[in-house]
């Protein structure tokens, strides 16, 4: 994620999408004022503004920072109304850019303070950096609440046992990278996808014992057309245990060789109102496994003539 770069005073009208003109006020959810607005902070890689800062205090001597996804100009075209309350507003971290720059530390501290760092999660799994999330560019979203979710979990954990297994810090960092599914052109019908080596560093599980699930039919298993082989993240829990009486779906459904295990992953992952908009692999999960069966033999019996 790029830093955030302070732009020139007189543009600061554009950059927030009002007419040229001094003394901006900024004016909470509730439409109290806040105050003016000082600097306007863009990222530097795309040029988009992102950042706010503001005069506050009876004197106007202290600022504080607003992000500009969801803020609008006022009808009488003179404000920015942005949604937050003033008192939030006001308790935000104190941010002293170096240099007129906001670094990846204080943004990712402006996140965290704003609720940001779950929308950023959610759209970075979407896999589309081009996504815009309330005006803003929902790349930088992503990178900083990733990582803001890494460290929290690292926090508790005691990493020197599994530096020293993976011989580095850096080895360690190539595996943890290598059990992140892949993302492709099927993700939106099958979802992301562990290649072999991926699967096997994410559940400790041998090529062997891969294979074995394989051929019983406890694990979906899907080959491109290079003979590639891909396993739909869908199908693992954070266990690495598969779905439940998946064998006997997957008999049911269409067995041609090429496309047979496509369609099974397509059907397994997609929702529908026969099982009141949850897909059968989840349901699964519940439990309500006779439905799924019941269902899949429906969609096979075309090709069992």
């Amino acid at each position: 994620m790029a830093d955030a770069g302070l732009v020139d005073g007189a543009e600061i009208p554009r950059y927030v999408g009002l007419p040229p003109g001094d003394d901006i006020m900024v004016v909470d959810q509730s439409g109290d004022r806040i105050g003016e607005i000082s600097e306007v902070y863009v990222d530097e890689s795309t040029g988009s503004p992102f950042w706010i800062a503001v005069k506050i205090g009876a004197f106007g001597t202290r600022e504080t920072f607003i992000p500009l996804g969801g803020a609008d100009a006022g009808e009488d075209q003179d404000s920015l109304h942005v949604p937050f309350d003033t008192s939030t507003v006001v308790r935000a971290p104190a941010v002293d850019p170096d240099e007129e720059r906001l670094t990846l530390p204080q943004e990712l501290a402006l996140f965290r303070y704003y609720g940001m760092t779950s929308t950023a999660a959610a759209a970075a799994s979407s896999a589309v950096a081009s996504i815009v999330l309330n005006g803003m560019d929902v790349s930088r979203f992503a990178t900083a609440g990733l990582i803001s979710a890494l460290q929290s979990r690292f926090a508790n954990l005691n990493l020197g046992p599994m530096i020293g297994h993976a011989g580095s810090i850096e080895a360690l960092a190539d595996r943890m990278i290598a059990a992140i599914p892949t993302a492709g052109p099927f993700d939106e019908e099958v979802g992301p996808f562990y290649d072999t080596a991926g699967l096997r560093k994410r559940f400790d599980l041998s090529r062997q014992a891969i294979d074995q699930r394989v051929k019983r039919g406890d694990l979906l298993c899907l080959k491109t057309s290079d003979n590639h082989r891909l396993y739909p993240s869908f199908q693992f829990d954070e266990h690495g245990d598969g779905i439940p009486r998946l064998r006997e779906v997957l008999e049911l459904l269409p067995e041609e060789k090429e496309y047979g295990p496509w369609q099974a992953a397509a059907w397994l992952n997609a929702a529908g109102d026969d099982l009141d908009g949850l897909t059968p692999a989840e349901v699964l999960r519940t439990g309500r496994s006779d439905d799924v069966i019941r269902l899949a033999r429906q969609a096979g019996a075309p090709w069992r003539r």
